[in-house]
């Protein structure tokens, strides 16, 4: 184990100082957004003046292949927020309007996370496309640890950000206290408090439905949950458990907050069994 070099004093050949400027605004602009996204409406895509730094243990510009892999505890850090990978690798590309070469993908290898006050994402490996302005991080333990609760995926974690949506796939789930929704597919549509701080305000869930409390087990096909006022409505083969007794129907809302479950009779006729208490 080499002692980490930071870019500044880096001696292997890499690009004119131009060149870097901009890759290391895109490098932390992108891989770090999935950071800011659940809860602390940091935007380190606008950029701003703070400074970056970028240590590694080593750092290599690969001219014919147009890459700059920076190995070996990588780590960058602005404006609070921290990527860590075992190595980052940046690709870039003549740009088709002139003015020399474009980064158009960064990926991310080993035990990635991504740190900031609030949150921390966790994979082990990330892949960001700027055409898609996508990020996809993959691994066998996903999970943001987040203000919000815990979510976790067994497939893949994806940020959108044009479209300021986040998609877990696979067993995904969020996790709050003793409250717990989970299906095969999550997305969480991200907006802006009046305070402007940017947090999940809604989730759309489909695929074998599953929300439990301490008390009910609830299970449908899809369902939209209300992040602020708590409550998520679900269609599709609703069951309702508390105990021995069920309720079936076809929609029905589910306050997490309270504890209050109301099944709505929608197209069909809702049902019930219910089983009555032993005499002591």
């Amino acid at each position: 184990m080499g002692i980490p070099r930071s870019f500044c004093y880096a001696t292997r050949p890499i690009p004119e100082v131009k060149g870097d400027r901009r890759l290391y605004r895109y490098v932390i602009a992108v891989l770090l957004i999935l950071a800011a996204a659940p809860a602390t409406g940091q935007s380190l895509i606008e950029g701003g003046d703070d400074p970056m730094n970028l240590t590694a243990e080593d750092l290599v510009w690969h001219r014919d292949d147009n890459k700059l892999v920076a190995t070996g505890n990588a780590r960058v850090i602005r404006s609070g927020v921290e990527l860590r990978a075992d190595v980052l690798t940046a690709y870039s590309r003549d740009n088709p309007q002139g003015g020399g070469k474009q980064f158009y993908q960064v990926d991310a290898d080993g035990n990635v996370q991504i740190i900031s006050k609030n949150e921390r994402v966790f994979g082990d490996r990330g892949e960001y496309k700027f055409d898609d302005q996508n990020f996809v991080l993959v691994g066998d333990n996903l999970r943001i640890e987040s203000n919000q609760g815990l979510i976790t995926a067994r497939d893949q974690l994806e940020y959108w950000e044009a479209k300021q949506q986040f998609v877990a796939r696979g067993d995904a789930t969020i996790v709050k206290e003793d409250k717990r929704v989970r299906a095969d597919i999550l997305l969480a549509l991200l907006g802006a408090t009046p305070k402007g701080k940017q947090e999940i305000q809604q989730v759309n869930v489909w695929g074998n439905v599953l929300i439990s409390t301490a008390t009910e087990i609830v299970r449908a096909e899809k369902g939209v949950y209300n992040v602020r006022t708590g409550i998520v409505r679900l269609r599709g083969n609703v069951k309702i458990t508390r105990g021995k007794t069920q309720l079936n129907g076809n929609e029905a809302e589910v306050d997490l907050n309270s504890g209050i479950s109301r099944l709505i009779g929608g197209k069909g006729r809702v049902r019930g069994l219910i089983q009555p208490r032993k005499r002591q």
